[in-house]
């Protein structure tokens, strides 16, 4: 099976919370995060601030499983990279049976929700690497 991201692009650090809210993210469903502050690695629960970490240069990571894109992801990983005031949010799963069989209108109309809700310039949806026109399934 191939894998599958969704890449939320040129948002704002006041969107990740949003972002997180729209997927069902809960704190507990974390297997694993990996971050960098003040030269040590620190875990998602050790930041005090998420909105403040990614308001200037910076990247983190967190395993995640149990989320929702208007299907269950079992498992997946949050790739976060800021470049001052503007980053990117990707969300990479693996491609299973069961979302290929439950991949209907309902993700698409699941991240149509979000464009209203966050600052963007893309969003985009496909197989890794789904910036490269041939893996893009779709692009909002």
């Amino acid at each position: 099976m191939e894998n599958i991201e969704i890449i939320f692009k040129d948002i704002y650090a006041s969107d990740i919370k949003k972002i997180f809210k729209w997927f069902l993210f809960k704190e507990e469903n974390i297997k694993s995060s990996h971050f960098f502050e003040d030269g040590k690695d620190i875990t998602y629960q050790e930041l005090s601030n998420i909105e403040a970490y990614f308001n200037k240069v910076n990247t983190g990571q967190i395993l995640i499983e149990n989320i929702d894109i208007g299907t269950k992801i079992d498992e997946g990983i949050i790739i976060i990279s800021f470049d001052n005031n503007k980053g990117d949010l990707t969300i990479n799963f693996e491609e299973t049976e069961n979302f290929v069989n439950d991949f209907s209108e309902d993700i698409l109309l699941k991240i149509n929700e979000i464009k209203f809700i966050i600052h963007y310039s893309n969003i985009i949806f496909g197989y890794e690497p789904s910036e490269d026109e041939d893996m893009l399934v779709f692009k909002i």
